[in-house]
C-alpha cells in the first residue's frame, strides 16, 4: 500500500485529504493546533515536511508564496520514483523538476483543483510529462476521482484553467448571492431565494453536461418572445455581463501567469 504525504493542509489540502482512500497519509502544517485537529478528524498522521516529502505520493499544497523556502527544504527527501503533485499556479512542471533536482522522467504532475472537491463535485485539471502514461496515470486518476471530474491539459493551458475553473467558484457564489439579494428585494426570504438560486445553478450545469448543447441554445430555450426572461437578458447584455466576466477571467489568467 502506497504512502501519501500532504505538505500544507489548508482548505484545498483538507478537501484532497477527505477524498483519499485507504493508506498511510502523513500531513504537515505550520499551524500545529490545526494540524492536530485535522489528524483527529481523519486517519492521517501528523508529521514534518520532510516526512511527508519522503512518501510514495506527495501532494504539495502550500501557497505559492511559500515555495521559496519549502522547495529547498523538501528537495533532499523527495524520492526519485515518487509521484509528486503540486497545486500552485504559475509554476511549470519543468520549473518544479529543476527546483527538486529530479530527472527528466520524474513523475511530476501540476494539479489545479477547485474548492467543490470538498463535496466530491470539483474540477481537477492536470498537466503531466509525456512519460506519465498508462498504469501511472490510471493510478493517479483513481486516487483523485472521488473528488470530482479530472481533465488532462497541456502545461501551457494551466493558467487558463485557473481562470475558468480554479477561481470560478468565487464568481458563481457572487452570482448566487446577488440573485438571493434580488429575491429578498422582491419579497422572498433570504434562505428560500438562496436555495432556489443555488439549485437552479446546479440544475443548469447538469442539464448542460447531459445535453451537450451550446449554452446559448439552452439560454434561448428559456426565453419566449417579449417575455420576462428576454427582458432580464437584455439588461444583462446591455450592462456588459459577458464582457465583464471575460475581463475578470483574463485578469485572473494574467495574475496566475505572473505568480511563478
Amino acid at each position: 500500500m502506497k504512502s501519501i504525504g500532504l505538505i500544507g493542509c489548508g482548505k484545498m489540502g483538507q478537501a484532497i485529504l477527505k477524498g483519499l482512500g485507504d493508506g498511510t497519509v502523513i500531513v504537515s502544517r505550520r499551524n500545529q493546533a490545526e494540524l492536530k485537529r485535522i489528524c483527529e478528524e481523519s486517519n492521517a498522521k501528523a508529521g514534518t515536511n520532510a516526512e511527508a516529502a519522503a512518501c510514495d505520493i506527495v501532494f504539495l499544497c502550500v501557497k505559492p508564496q511559500q515555495y521559496a523556502h519549502v522547495l529547498p527544504e523538501i528537495a533532499p527527501y523527495v524520492r526519485k520514483d515518487a509521484l509528486f503533485i503540486y497545486l500552485a499556479p504559475g509554476f511549470t512542471v519543468e520549473t518544479m523538476r529543476s527546483k527538486l533536482n529530479l530527472a527528466q522522467d520524474a513523475n511530476i504532475v501540476h494539479l489545479m483543483p477547485n474548492t467543490p472537491c470538498a463535496v466530491g463535485a470539483g474540477v481537477l485539471a492536470y498537466a503531466a510529462p509525456a512519460s506519465f502514461t498508462g498504469d501511472e496515470e490510471a493510478t493517479f486518476v483513481k486516487l483523485l476521482s472521488p473528488l470530482g471530474a479530472l481533465f488532462r491539459v497541456e502545461e501551457k493551458d494551466m493558467n487558463a484553467v485557473v481562470g475558468v475553473s480554479g477561481s470560478s467558484p468565487a464568481y458563481f457564489y457572487m452570482m448566487i448571492d446577488a440573485l438571493a439579494m434580488a429575491g429578498v428585494r422582491a419579497g422572498l426570504s433570504r434562505q428560500a431565494a438562496q436555495n432556489m438560486a443555488a439549485q437552479t445553478m446546479k440544475g443548469c450545469a447538469e442539464m448542460l453536461l447531459r445535453s451537450g448543447k451550446h449554452p446559448g441554445m439552452l439560454r434561448d430555450e428559456v426565453m419566449s418572445p417579449g417575455g420576462t426572461t428576454a427582458e432580464a437578458v437584455y439588461v444583462l447584455e446591455k450592462e456588459g455581463f459577458a464582457g465583464t466576466l471575460m475581463e475578470a477571467v483574463d485578469r485572473c489568467v494574467k495574475k496566475s501567469a505572473g505568480m511563478g
